[in-house]
């Protein structure tokens, strides 16, 4: 019997089931790729949902030689995963298979590596749900971990949920989906998990003056969270230690005298060709290797100041968020 069913016949694996526990997105106009794609199910569906792209990976050539004779509009390639395609593909699925992968380290990042800039993983993975009710508090400590598994005929690794959201998938942004179906044998859960490639967080905190922004990015610091304050970033322009020169600089200078500072300052670098420039000087200053850090000042009230300094950390790779503090 077929690992997957095809054409109306049923195979080991509930393949309609596991199809709807997938949660495949909507595919018209999309490139999919499938690692462990077996005899080419789900390739077949990715064609006949629009994917204008659909390539399917087996180290099994039995399994590869079935797909081509099922779904000859699919390109099936028979080859091991330790190298992938050189391209980009908007949704890859590896379903039931991360268990084979000799490094799964290495193999994640391949599988990030070939994934477009807001493509998308979807993980189907049997995973170890170790749970303890035990009054001694060693298990405090733990809870990443793979766990072996002896299937009789081999031996795989499962990790923990925990290992996965801490350490494998650490450069993706993972959602939990919901159960997969449990195969004949399966001595693990599966579940299945949407990932996006991880893109580092800056936090816009905004508001007026007194308004409470400042005490707000005071916690988060204390908590950790790496912060920059607009104001900083002017006294460091003002000193100006660099001899640098330009509109900028100038426009800082201009206004050290206290009376002609504050709200002024900001209003004049809110002017368009400024306010790209102190955008810049801005992200250009911050720390770049933080997978979240927060930019903080009054000069965020500043529509212009504000959507290019957006603009800029958007092109640096960040997702932003915006923190307005009401007064």
């Amino acid at each position: 019997m077929p690992y997957q069913s095809h054409q109306g016949a049923k195979g080991d694996s509930d393949t309609l089931k596991k199809l709807e526990a997938l949660r495949i997105p909507p595919l018209a106009g999309k490139s999919f790729l499938d690692i462990g794609c077996n005899e080419g199910f789900f390739c077949n569906y990715a064609l006949q949902q629009g994917a204008t792209r659909v390539v399917g990976i087996d180290s099994q050539k039995a399994a590869i030689d079935k797909a081509r004779e099922y779904y000859p509009g699919v390109t099936f390639l028979h080859q091991s995963w330790d190298k992938l395609p050189d391209e980009k593909f908007d949704v890859i699925l590896h379903a039931s298979a991360m268990h084979y992968a000799s490094d799964p380290y290495s193999h994640i990042e391949r599988i990030r590596n070939a994934l477009s800039d807001n493509g998308l993983l979807i993980l189907e993975i049997g995973y170890s749900s170790f749970n303890h009710n035990m009054e001694s508090g060693i298990f405090e400590i733990g809870g990443a971990f793979w766990e072996r598994s002896n299937r009789g005929f081999d031996t795989v690794f499962h990790p923990s949920e925990a290992l996965l959201r801490s350490d494998l998938l650490l450069d993706f942004s993972v959602r939990a989906v919901g159960p997969s179906v449990i195969q004949p044998g399966d001595r693990l859960l599966r579940k299945v998990y949407h990932c996006y490639r991880f893109l580092p967080i800056a936090i816009l905190v905004e508001g007026g003056g007194s308004g409470g922004k400042t005490t707000t990015t005071v916690e988060l610091q204390r908590h950790g969270v790496p912060t920059v304050s607009t104001d900083f970033v002017i006294e460091v322009l003002r000193r100006n230690a660099g001899g640098n020169v330009g509109p900028l600089w100038a426009a800082v200078k201009d206004r050290t005298d206290p009376n002609r500072g504050g709200v002024q300052l900001y209003e004049k670098l809110n002017e368009p060709g400024l306010a790209s420039s102190f955008a810049e000087e801005i992200v250009r200053m911050m720390p770049k290797r933080q997978r979240i850090l927060v930019l903080e000042g009054y000069a965020f009230t500043q529509a212009n100041i504000r959507d290019e300094t957006i603009r800029v950390l958007r092109a640096k790779g960040f997702k932003v968020h915006r923190l307005v503090i009401e007064q």
